[in-house]
């Protein structure tokens, strides 16, 4: 009987670009940062009040979902309003919310 490797169809990138994403998510402090962001764009002086961390942390994590292609900003000013970028990503992101907080088990 022949197996069925239609799995093994998927390109390096792709499977690099879906695996970073899980990675920069799989932080707390970066998946508390796209939850803030979820709810409305925010700078890094608004986060800081949100977080208890640093302003060069906060930086750090978002330069890596930056990276990523998570997040983006724009400059207003001295201030760099961060906002997420990904309409798809962020569904996904709140439904694994949604069944952590229904603690339902993923079938």
């Amino acid at each position: 009987m022949e197996e069925d490797n239609s799995f093994l169809s998927l390109d390096i990138q792709t499977i690099d670009f879906v695996t970073g994403i899980f990675s920069a998510l799989s932080d707390p402090t970066r998946f508390k940062l796209m939850y803030m962001l979820l709810q409305r764009e925010c700078t890094v002086q608004q986060i800081n009040e949100v977080l208890p961390i640093s302003q060069a942390a906060i930086s750090q994590q978002l330069k890596r979902l930056r990276l990523q292609g998570l997040v983006r900003y724009q400059k207003e000013g001295q201030y760099h309003i961060y906002s997420y970028t990904n309409e798809h990503v962020m569904r996904l992101f709140t439904e694994a919310i949604r069944i952590a907080e229904k603690k339902e088990p993923i079938q």
